[in-house]
C-alpha cells in the first residue's frame, strides 16, 4: 500500500494543515494496512525533559514502538521527514522540521506499506524568547537595595533559575517573576558578578542568557583636590603689567565623610586692574582656599599681591615693582621699566603658579610666569599674563594671558581680565559616583581615577 493511500486512510479527523482539531483529538496508536507485523508507536521523546519540539526545527526527536524496519519513513503534517535514523526495531530518531506551534499527527510507515499513526502526535512549541538584553544589569553601590526584572515571552508559566555562576550574596532570583532583588553585599573594591539565567516554559523548553552585575564601594574613602583661584586682571592703561595667575593649591588624602556635603567655590577672574577671586573646598576634614591672582599695575597704582603676584609698570618717576605671590600657591610678578621717554616704558609679566613673571628689559615687556598642569592633566592652570609696552598693545598675554576661563590664568597686556578659576576632585574609579552634586561639574574617568571638574563661577557642592 503506498504512502499516499495510507495517509488517505489515516488522515480522517485531520485538518488541511495536518493538525488535529480539539474535538477530534485522542491518544494511543492506530495501525494501518500491511502485514501482521505492522509498526506501533508507544511514545515520542523530545530533547532533555522537554514535552515539545522547537518550532524552528532542528531538534532530535525519538520514537519508541515496535516492528520498525530499516528504511522506515516518518511523516509530519503530510510532509515526509528528510532525516530518519533506524536505531532498532523498537526505536527511531529523526530531525524535526520547522512547523508552527500546535499538535500534528505523526505517521510511521514501514517499507512494506504497514503503518502506524500517533494521536495527538508530535507537539510543537516556541522556546522562551528573552526580551531583556544580555550583558550588564548595571553598576550599583555596596549595601543598598537593588531590584531589576528579567523579561521573557513564551508559553506560560515561565520559570527562572540560575544555570551557572552565582548572584552576589544577599541578592536572590524570584523563580516565578524573574525579579532579581535584595541588598547588595559589602565590597572594598569594584566587583563584577557573572551569571547565566535559564528561562523554562510550560513544555520544559529552556533558553539561557548571560548577565553581570557590578557592585562598587558606596563612596570614596579619600580624595585629592586642586583648587585654582581666579586670574588677576592686567593693568588698566598703557604701559600695563600682566595680571598674576590664580594661586594653585593641591591637597591629597582628604578623608571622606559619607553623606556630608563639601562646599566648592570657583572664583571669578579679575577685571582690568582687579585681583582674581579665591576658589575653595570646605567640608569635614578640609578647608582649603586658593587665592586669586594679583592685579597688574598701571600708572600711579602699584601691583597687588595675590596667589601669584601682579606685574609692575611705570609710575611717573619710578616703576611699581611686581608683587610677591602667596607662598605655596604662586610666584612673584616681574618688574616693569620706565624712562624719560614714554615710548620705552614697559610692563612686567604677572607671576605664575609654576614660576615668576619676567621683568621688562630694553624694549621688551615681561612675559607671564608659567602655569602648572591641572590635576587631570587636561589644562595648564595658574599662568601669569604678559605686560605691554607704552604706546602699543604688543606682547599681550605672553605666554599664558589673556585670561582663559576655567584655568585661573592672568590677564595679559592692557586692560584684559583674568580667567575664572577651577576646582578638581579626584579619587579611585573603583568607588562609585558621588551621590549628589551641584554646579554641573564635568565628570570623567581616566587612568584609574574618577574626576569632578567645576569651571563655572559660583558656590556649589558634592556629596559622597
Amino acid at each position: 500500500m503506498s504512502i499516499a493511500t495510507n495517509l488517505a486512510k489515516l488522515g480522517l479527523g485531520v485538518n488541511s494543515s495536518g493538525i488535529i482539531a480539539p474535538e477530534k483529538g485522542g491518544t494511543g496508536t492506530t495501525t494501518g494496512g500491511g502485514t501482521s507485523n505492522s509498526p506501533t508507536v508507544t511514545s515520542i521523546v523530545y530533547t532533555g525533559d522537554d514535552t515539545a519540539t522547537n518550532t524552528t526545527g532542528g531538534d532530535t526527536v525519538t520514537i519508541n514502538g515496535t516492528n520498525f524496519n530499516a528504511g522506515v519513513n516518518v511523516l509530519i503534517n503530510n510532509t515526509q521527514v528528510s532525516t530518519v535514523t533506524f536505531v532498532s526495531s523498537t526505536q527511531l530518531t529523526f530531525v524535526a522540521p520547522a512547523n508552527a506551534a500546535g499538535s500534528y499527527i505523526l505517521y510511521v510507515i514501514n517499507t512494506d506499506g504497514s503503518s502506524a499513526i500517533s494521536v495527538p502526535g508530535i507537539q510543537y512549541s516556541g522556546v522562551p524568547a528573552w526580551t531583556t538584553t544580555s550583558g550588564s544589569l548595571g553598576t550599583t553601590n555596596t549595601s543598598v537595595s537593588f531590584s531589576t526584572t528579567l523579561a521573557v515571552t513564551g508559553d506560560a508559566p515561565i520559570s527562572y533559575s540560575v544555570f551557572s555562576g552565582a548572584l552576589p550574596a544577599g541578592i536572590t532570583l524570584n523563580t516565578s517573576t524573574g525579579v532579581i532583588s535584595g541588598t547588595t553585599p559589602s565590597v572594598t573594591s569594584s566587583t563584577t558578578y557573572n551569571f547565566t539565567i535559564r528561562a523554562t516554559d510550560a513544555q520544559n523548553q529552556d533558553t539561557n542568557r548571560a548577565f553581570s552585575l557590578t557592585i562598587q564601594p558606596a563612596a570614596a574613602t579619600s580624595f585629592t583636590a586642586q583648587a585654582v583661584g581666579g586670574g588677576g586682571g592686567a593693568g588698566s592703561n598703557i604701559p600695563g603689567g600682566g595680571g598674576g595667575g590664580g594661586g594653585v593649591l593641591t591637597i591629597s588624602d582628604i578623608v571622606v565623610t559619607p553623606g556630608a556635603a563639601y562646599t566648592v567655590t570657583v572664583g571669578g577672574g579679575g577685571n582690568a586692574g582687579v585681583n582674581g577671586s579665591n576658589s575653595s573646598i570646605i567640608g569635614t576634614g578640609v578647608n582649603m582656599s586658593a587665592i586669586g591672582g594679583g592685579r597688574g599695575s598701571r600708572v600711579g597704582l602699584a601691583a597687588s599681591t595675590g596667589g601669584s603676584g601682579g606685574g609692575g609698570t611705570w609710575g611717573g618717576s619710578s616703576y611699581n615693582p611686581g608683587q610677591s605671590g602667596t607662598s605655596g600657591q604662586g610666584n612673584s610678578g616681574g618688574n616693569g621699566s620706565y624712562s624719560s621717554s614714554a615710548s620705552t616704558d614697559m610692563g612686567g609679566g604677572g607671576g605664575g603658579a609654576g614660576g615668576s613673571g619676567s621683568s621688562s628689559s630694553g624694549s621688551i615687556a615681561g612675559n607671564g610666569g608659567p602655569g602648572v598642569s591641572s590635576l587631570s592633566g587636561g589644562a595648564i592652570v595658574g599662568g601669569g599674563g604678559g605686560g605691554t609696552m607704552s604706546g602699543a598693545y604688543g606682547n599681550q598675554g605672553q605666554p599664558y594671558g589673556p585670561g582663559t576661563a576655567g584655568t585661573g590664568t592672568g590677564g595679559g597686556g592692557f586692560g584684559q581680565a583674568g580667567g575664572s578659576g577651577r576646582v578638581e576632585i579626584r579619587y579611585s574609579d573603583a568607588f562609585s559616583l558621588a551621590s549628589a552634586t551641584t554646579g554641573s561639574p564635568t565628570i570623567s574617568t581616566s587612568g584609574g581615577y574618577r574626576y569632578y571638574i567645576w569651571t563655572t563661577v559660583g558656590t556649589w557642592s558634592i556629596t559622597f
